[in-house]
């Protein structure tokens, strides 16, 4: 057997791609009777569920050690609802958002689309960035919440951490189910 360098590196090369692309996420979750399928990263632990009935949830504790840590929970939690047609969806996603209006300090972002919406609320006196996103998935409505201070005094390795990991939900729940 001869020794090739190049195609030894390359292995090596493709070995380390594969290994790199492995998602952070490990954690899988399902509701609506396994119909709904997600991952989350291991460090968030769950913090409350409902598994059972109309509507389901789970919820998840993003750890933040900063002072505004301490003050306001950040987390995300993933909730589905039984929906009968697109309609349904529709109307559902409608008056989640109604809802979020009446929060206090409420203040849209500006940059919402038809299923993704970005805005901002006061908790505990803490400035909130809040993301949905909704899917209609197999009969079922589905929101993604991602919650944490707009300004975390955690850092920015902080916020883009929570960002990438809110953002690999929601790239679970998108994708094939």
């Amino acid at each position: 057997m001869t020794y090739h360098p190049r195609l030894v590196t390359r292995r090596l090369y493709v070995l380390l791609l594969v290994w790199v692309s492995i998602p952070v996420l490990a954690a899988g979750y399902t509701l609506g009777n396994g119909e709904i399928h997600f991952f989350v990263p291991d460090n968030w632990p769950m913090i409350m569920e409902q598994t059972q009935g109309e509507p389901q949830f789970i919820a998840f504790q993003v750890p933040d050690t900063s002072p505004s840590g301490k003050q306001v929970l950040s987390r995300v939690t993933v909730t589905m609802h039984q929906v009968i047609d697109i309609a349904e969806f529709r109307s559902w996603v409608k008056a989640q958002v109604h809802k979020s209006h009446s929060l206090p300090g409420y203040q849209a972002n500006g940059k919402h689309h038809s299923r993704r919406f970005v805005y901002h609320a006061l908790e505990n006196g803490v400035r909130m960035q809040y993301l949905e996103q909704y899917y209609f998935k197999n009969g079922y409505a589905v929101q993604l919440r991602c919650l944490r201070p707009q300004h975390d005094q955690s850092g920015e390795t902080w916020q883009n951490a929570f960002d990438r990991g809110c953002q690999q939900i929601a790239h679970s729940l998108n994708g094939p189910q």
